[in-house]
């Protein structure tokens, strides 16, 4: 049998003559994870900074989309009670990159 492996590696840099923005390795947390009815992003790492938090789940489809500048000790809670179970991915973006989490969303 021909089998193909696919590895992708969460933190790896971009080149930037891409166009593609660069990945950082997580440097915020989202919780409770596994989420129920509602999810913290804790934003504090990025304070007085302008971003992006993005909600897409694992088909591609954004479910959530916020622009704001955070600030110290900045929390965005956000709504999951009407998501149905599953997997998705939280990404917050910045001027200095990309940062994505992985959340399961449970029964």
């Amino acid at each position: 049998f021909d089998t193909l492996h696919v590895e992708y590696v969460w933190g790896v840099d971009s080149s930037t003559s891409t166009g593609i923005k660069t990945v950082r390795p997580n440097t915020f947390s989202v919780y409770p994870n596994p989420v129920g009815n509602e999810l913290a992003v804790d934003l504090s790492s990025f304070a007085n900074q302008a971003l992006t938090v993005e909600i897409e789940n694992m088909i591609g489809q954004r479910i959530f989309n916020e622009s704001r500048t955070a600030s110290t000790g900045s929390l965005l809670n956000i709504n999951t009670a009407d998501l149905p179970a599953g997997v998705y991915l939280v990404t917050i973006i910045t001027e200095s990159g990309v940062y994505t989490q992985k959340v399961v969303k449970k029964e």
